[in-house]
């Protein structure tokens, strides 16, 4: 046996001091160098010294991660460049592999370099600036906290959390390398043991803050601390209360007094026992203050539904007066015309017959299919040599402005017209509203010169007589067709004006044409035409 202890003492002896001569190479001669047959995500790195292998290294390993970052954070979602995430890649582990102090993992790691070994890139992450951008803050001066029994700053998703910054780090570069959306919560990203009991009540905060926000809209507040308090129960559930109840109610009955709506009756017209409504009424409202109260503390007992104020309807006046109300709300169309307040440095006398021809015609109701007739409306009866209305004024000049402004009003509607004749001479007060001084139409009493048109609407149609003196040195006249809400709307096209045989302002011959569509399919085309001579009767 003692003839094998000496080869025994040197093999051990040579073993010893080539570990211990390899040993002294690697962490000398390689000190700065990568060992052979090392390779990092398949890339020979043989022989690299630090400064080659960060350059080489950290081009390669960003383009192998996708260049964004998409994150989940309890249903709230955003991107992250994945450049500003990632630092770099460190080498460190890359150069020291094989090296070191401890022989065993010198020894162990270079036997692995026989067959080589494939390294993973060590990336380094900037949690801070991930967290910068996390949607809860979780290092916060003023966090959400329990104070006594109160539950306080759940409103501004700040807290004092420890961040696992390992763990995070693994999940966000898993992540990145799998090219998958990072879904996280506030419990992935907490350090082990971490109290998150305050995340759930503002979970529960910011559930019953949904209900809240209508209620604090309309009494224009900021915040629920406004007029509650959050606050956790003896039995561990949190729950809301009234701040301050006699605030509260101070606060709803100030705004009631300023918020109350009146209501409005519209404008009509009254006709015999009925209301003509050419805009609509409109209901009043005006807070309960009272059931007010009894909803919240309702919703304070059971937090599960939307809180808002509770209002009490105001019906309008017109609904009591026992007048039956008839729908006219559609303005279906108006005509305009305008007469000139001094003519020869006088007071124009015209204006009051004009005037009053038109209030002849204000709140008259065509039926449908009715022919409406200026004649038949004001049925002229002679009385010596003048002629006066059934109302008994006086039909004089002026009378043709009633007539004017009716055709116009009926033209724009889009109703048929049956009867129209212009005047035998151009009157220059009607060329203000159109292309050409053509769009008028006269009235005569003996021999008869009428304007007729039929209302062809489903509904009744009513005559709306207005008159302005805006300060232009003109009074202007208005007849509005008013119809029911529900009528067909119609679009009114005027179009090739032109005149012929024109010999003066006075004296030519013109035309125009119409077209009316209903839903742009045509339901009537017509022209009008007009000749001016002064040598013709006049009317």
């Amino acid at each position: 046996m003692k003839k094998f202890w000496f080869p025994i003492t040197v093999a051990i002896l040579l073993t010893i001091s080539g570990v211990s001569l390899y040993y002294i190479l690697i962490n000398s001669v390689f000190a700065d160098k990568v060992l052979p047959n090392v390779r990092v995500s398949g890339q020979s790195v043989s022989f690299s010294n630090q400064n080659e292998l960060e350059l080489d290294l950290q081009k390669k390993a960003l383009s192998e991660l996708p260049s964004i970052l998409n994150v989940d954070v309890e249903g709230i979602q955003y991107s992250l460049p994945t450049e500003k995430i990632i630092l770099g890649v460190s080498t460190d582990e890359v150069v020291d592999y094989g090296k070191g102090s401890n022989i065993l993992k010198v020894l162990g790691q270079g036997l692995k370099l026989f067959d080589g070994e494939d390294l993973e890139y060590d990336y380094d992450i900037n949690i801070d600036l991930f967290l910068q951008s996390f949607p809860y803050k979780l290092i916060s001066p003023n966090p959400a906290a329990v104070v006594g029994e109160r539950i306080v700053n759940c409103g501004n998703d700040e807290y004092n959390i420890p961040v696992d910054r390992q763990k995070l780090e693994s999940k966000i570069l898993t992540s990145l390398k799998d090219n998958t959306t990072l879904s996280l919560t506030i419990e992935d990203v907490a350090a082990e043991g971490a109290d998150l009991a305050i995340v759930d009540y503002c979970k529960n905060y910011a559930t019953d803050v949904e209900f809240i926000n209508k209620l604090l809209y309309e009494l224009n507040l900021e915040s629920p601390e406004d007029i509650f308090e959050y606050y956790l129960a003896v039995d561990g559930s949190t729950k809301w209360r009234i701040k301050d109840p006699v605030q509260l109610r101070q606060l709803l009955l100030e705004f009631r007094n300023n918020n109350k709506v009146d209501p409005s009756d519209g404008e009509y017209i009254v006709r015999g026992n009925s209301a003509l409504m050419t805009k609509s009424y409109n209901y009043g409202r005006i807070l309960n203050v009272e059931q007010t109260l009894s909803q919240v503390q309702l919703w304070l007992d059971n937090p599960s539904q939307e809180l808002s104020l509770v209002y009490d309807t105001v019906p309008p006046s017109i609904l009591t007066s026992g007048l039956n109300i008839q729908d006219f709300t559609y303005l279906a169309g108006e005509g305009k015309t305008r007469m000139d307040m001094i003519r020869g440095g006088r007071p124009n006398v015209y204006l009051q017959y004009a005037e009053e021809g038109l209030r002849e015609v204000d709140g008259v109701v065509v039926q449908p299919g009715q022919e409406f007739s200026f004649f038949n409306l004001i049925k002229p009866q002679k009385y010596g040599n003048t002629w006066r209305t059934a109302k008994g004024n006086l039909i004089s000049g002026g009378y043709c402005n009633s007539t004017t402004t009716l055709f116009r009003a009926a033209l724009e509607s889009g109703l048929p017209i049956t009867r129209r004749s212009s005047h035998t001479f151009s009157v220059f007060s009607y060329a203000w509203g159109y292309p050409l001084n053509i769009v008028d139409a006269a009235y005569y009493t003996d021999p008869k010169v009428d304007l007729s048109f039929v209302n062809d609407y489903e509904f009744p149609i009513l005559l709306k007589f207005i008159s302005s003196q805006p300060g232009d040195k003109f009074q202007y006249h208005t007849i509005q067709v008013y119809t029911h809400k529900d009528a067909e709307r119609r679009e009114i096209e005027l179009l090739n004006w032109r005149t012929w045989n024109f010999r003066s302002e006075r004296d030519f011959q013109g035309a125009f044409d119409r077209i009316v569509r209903v839903n742009g399919e045509v339901i009537r085309q017509d022209t009008f035409e007009s000749t001016y001579n002064p040598e013709l009767p006049e009317y």
